[in-house]
C-alpha cells in the first residue's frame, strides 16, 4: 500500500507551473512583433479587455487593435 501523501503522488505544482509558463508565453507573444508593445502595456490591455475595465490613457488605440485583432488570434 502506498503511504505517500497525495501531493507527492500527483505534484500539483507542475500543473501550476505549466499554466503560469503558458500565460507568460501568451503575454510575451502578444507583446512582440513588428511593433514592439511593452509587456506592461500588453498586460494592461489584456486585463482591461478581459475584465471590462478601461484602458490606461497612455496606451494608444492602435496598440489595443494590434493586440486584440492581430496578435491574440495568431497566438491562439
Amino acid at each position: 500500500m502506498n503511504t505517500h501523501p497525495i501531493a507527492l503522488r500527483y505534484p500539483w505544482w507542475r500543473l501550476l507551473f505549466g499554466a503560469l509558463a503558458l500565460a507568460a508565453a501568451v503575454v510575451v507573444a502578444a507583446a512582440r512583433g513588428s511593433v514592439d508593445i511593452p509587456v506592461r502595456a500588453t498586460l494592461g490591455i489584456l486585463a482591461a479587455g478581459a475584465f471590462g475595465g478601461e484602458y490606461a490613457a497612455d496606451i494608444p488605440a492602435s496598440w489595443e487593435t494590434i493586440v486584440w485583432q492581430l496578435r491574440l488570434p495568431r497566438v491562439a
